[in-house]
């Protein structure tokens, strides 16, 4: 069992958090995804890709998202696609 997290000690706003166990990376996801936060969360996803080959699911934890904009949404997509 292999158990990778990444939670930030003081969370703001935008901060991503993850946690990779038993080929499972859950993404915490911040209150606002949108322009400013969609190229942290496309380089994290591709950072995950690349150094975790043995991660099979992924789940995106929307519980603290209020907003999503249009540069959210498209970066969604755009990691579905990795």
């Amino acid at each position: 069992m292999t158990t990778f997290t990444n939670r930030p000690s003081n969370p703001s706003a935008s901060a991503l958090a993850t946690e990779i166990s038993d080929g499972i990376c859950t993404i915490y996801l911040p209150e606002t995804l949108a322009v400013s936060e969609a190229a942290t969360f496309q380089s994290t996803c591709r950072q995950i890709f690349a150094e975790q080959p043995d991660v099979s699911t992924l789940i995106l934890d929307f519980r603290a998202t209020t907003f999503l904009d249009s540069s959210g949404l498209g970066v969604l997509v755009i990691c579905r696609r990795l």
